[in-house]
């Protein structure tokens, strides 16, 4: 795992949990491209976490930011394992993987040996964000991409910069909840937007001299504005998952 999440997962052990951090592509043992990644594979991390004596195994939770928001919400909506849900700078529908070879990538998930339907990227394109953007407009002619959410066997948190140049986080997240709404989802939904936040949106604040704190701008947004944003949407989220799965 990357210098930042392995830092949040020891944040998150810090706060009193057992923390499984999962790699699924790019790692030693595993697939080079984030593609066709087994749904299954998280299956695996659940039940290894839930069968540890130091775990209650009614109490699981998953936290992911970006594509692992996209990965978050799509192994919550197939796991009923999972009772709390932190999805930062997600996707509400599952994308085309990102492959290093020439062609078409396929899906980024697999379930049962069958690829899941995605929604294609928008072509052509001009930026990452455009490939996004674009792809949704289609949203309507692929509604199998979307992940079922409702299915979900806990609380929802979705957190989002409304300045994000990546790709539209927010749109997404909002999505998700009207999704949620309208299938009369049981579970308490919390939706952070955030205005001068980008994709840095989440995730420990950085200290203000750092060069961490000097790239935040790199994907929308203002240093001091998604700091900010991290300053508040990790304090939220900590509370939100104390509220979840504390006793």
């Amino acid at each position: 795992m990357g210098k930042p999440a392995a830092r949040d997962g020891r944040l998150i052990a810090q706060h009193g949990y057992a923390v499984l951090q999962v790699a699924y592509f790019d790692a030693p043992g595993l697939p080079k491209d984030l593609a066709l990644i087994p749904l299954e594979y998280f299956k695996t991390a659940i039940d290894w976490l839930r069968a540890r004596p130091d775990v209650d195994p009614d109490r699981i939770g998953i936290v992911g930011g970006s594509i692992g928001g996209e990965v978050a919400l799509s192994v919550a909506s197939h796991y009923p394992e999972i009772r709390a849900i932190v999805a930062a700078m997600p996707s509400g529908v599952v994308w085309p993987g990102i492959i290093h070879s020439p062609g078409e990538p396929p899906s980024t998930f697999t379930l049962a040996g069958k690829p899941l339907p995605y929604l294609p990227y928008g072509m052509p394109f001009s930026t990452v964000y455009n490939l996004y953007a674009k792809g949704l407009l289609a949203l309507g002619q692929h509604k199998n991409a979307i992940i079922p959410v409702e299915r979900i066997n806990g609380p929802v948190m979705l957190i989002c910069g409304k300045s994000d140049t990546l790709w539209p986080s927010c749109p997404m997240s909002e999505q998700v909840v009207a999704r949620l709404k309208a299938k009369n989802f049981r579970y308490s939904v919390k939706l952070l937007e955030y205005p001068d936040a980008g994709h840095g949106v989440f995730g420990k604040p950085f200290d203000p001299n750092s060069a961490g704190f000097a790239a935040l701008p790199k994907e929308g947004g203002s240093a001091k504005g998604n700091n900010a944003a991290r300053r508040d949407s990790w304090a939220r989220a900590m509370a939100f998952l104390d509220a979840a799965l504390k006793p």
